[in-house]
Parts: structure tokens; C-alpha cells; sequence
């Protein structure tokens, strides 16, 4: 089934997922997300328009989150 889930949001032009990535920092209220890949320690800059963080209670897109909405 995530497979299936997996496939269909990616078959969205405009949407991305990044694998062996880690997030380093986002940026709301620019729209901007630093990723560092963790095969050659390059980081990223992707603008986004929504972010969905998956990555459990700890991640830094939750962390960023709280800063924003209180």
C-alpha cells in the first residue's frame, strides 16, 4: 500500500520525495527547505509550497513547525 501511495503523489508533476536525504533547515515563510544528501554531504536548497514531514516526532520539520505556529 505505500508503495501504491508512494507512486500515485509522485506521479503529480509538481510533487518531489527525497530519499537518503536529511533535512537541515526550512524556511515557512520563504518557502525554502535545505537538504543534505547523504551520500556526498551536498546540501540542497528546494522551495516549497506545502512540506509533509514523515520522519517521526524528533524531525527538524516538526521542530521548525512549532517555531512558526503558536
Amino acid at each position: 500500500m505505500n508503495e501504491d501511495l508512494l507512486s500515485e503523489a509522485l506521479a503529480v508533476p509538481n510533487v518531489s520525495a527525497f530519499f537518503e536525504h536529511k533535512v537541515v533547515s526550512l524556511d515557512f515563510d520563504e518557502g525554502i527547505m535545505i537538504v543534505r544528501n547523504a551520500a556526498d554531504k551536498d546540501n540542497k536548497e528546494v522551495p516549497f509550497n506545502f512540506c509533509v514531514g514523515a520522519d517521526g516526532a524528533h524531525s527538524i520539520v516538526r521542530r521548525q513547525l512549532m517555531r512558526v505556529v503558536r
